[in-house]
């Protein structure tokens, strides 16, 4: 069963109609709490394309997932947030990253005139530097809470997936002494000033990783927040539809146990991507996409 719009309860089928993130209405341009925006390019992967397809895949997940109040937020976030789809950017088949980053950055400022947050759905991780650029306009440099098997610092001219908070530091989207990446398991340098915390830091000591995350988000003071979740952040048997998957992950207990630390945090704005349906006939790394984004809008609207 679905819950429709106004509130009231229908009987339909999760694989009918039309799939918007959560069964959310489509946006009219009107002001909202949250908006919902796709962002279906991947062209700056280093491995296997594919989160092209991220959107689509996360919002037909979505809507088996949401039926109302949400365990164990004890609320519903769209009983508390006005939220709508605002749909997929403009590309086509012959975009470049360039055009595509542009077409990005244009949609997100104009939702964000009439949203209070934005979560978008990528697309490889360079989706997240539109993003950061349409939100800096409006929030200033924010801090970063980032979940990722990679820190995407790599200092190189080029604009990658890998070196995308390279160039959100360098531009002054985000401030790195205020930027927290989770989940680490590859190498990185030092020399980006972010604070890092490996995989082993999450988990070598077992049990809920919340409040050792709570310490860690603490640590880097307040202000406002971009959340960024790599889908590889988890553990391929949780995600494998990514396109540079890494052994040795979270799972989703552990990633949403950290997520449920966020509900006083001032959320601007958010993201979950690499999610690469066509690479997990299983469908279980849509679904995990589809999750993380419900405990980010329970976040905003426990915020709220």
């Amino acid at each position: 069963m679905t819950v429709s719009t106004d509130g009231d309860e229908i009987t339909q089928a999760a694989y009918a109609g039309f799939p918007t993130m959560f069964r959310r209405r489509q946006w009219d341009g009107g002001p909202c709490d949250l908006a919902f925006v796709g962002l279906p390019f991947d062209t700056a992967t280093s491995n296997r394309p594919g989160a092209r397809f991220g959107p689509r895949g996360v919002r037909a997940a979505s809507i088996e997932l949401w039926w109302g109040e949400v365990w164990p937020w004890a609320l519903d976030p769209f009983a508390v947030l006005e939220a709508v789809d605002a749909g997929d950017v403009k590309v086509d088949l012959y975009s470049t990253a360039d055009e595509a980053m542009a077409a990005s950055e244009a949609l997100v400022k104009k939702a964000c005139q009439a949203a209070r947050t934005v979560l978008a759905i990528g697309g490889d991780h360079l989706t997240t530097l539109p993003v950061l650029r349409a939100l800096a306009s409006r929030h200033g440099t924010m801090g970063l809470i980032h979940f990722d098997a990679h820190a995407d610092t790599a200092d190189t001219p080029r604009l990658t997936h890998g070196s995308v908070f390279h160039h959100a530091i360098r531009e002054g989207l985000i401030a790195p002494q205020r930027s927290l990446q989770v989940g680490i398991r590859t190498p990185w340098s030092a020399a980006a000033g972010t604070t890092v915390r490996t995989v082993d830091d999450v988990l070598g000591t077992g049990g809920d990783p919340g409040p050792r995350f709570r310490e860690w988000m603490d640590a880097i003071g307040g202000g406002p927040v971009f959340v960024s979740v790599d889908i590889d952040c988890l553990d391929p048997a949780h995600a494998p539809g990514t396109g540079t998957p890494i052994p040795g992950g979270l799972s989703t207990w552990h990633l949403h146990k950290m997520l449920r630390q966020l509900a006083d945090i001032d959320i601007v704005g958010a993201d979950v991507v690499e999610v690469a349906p066509d690479l997990d006939p299983t469908g279980r790394t849509a679904i995990a996409g589809a999750a993380t984004c419900l405990e980010l809008a329970c976040a905003i609207a426990a915020k709220r």
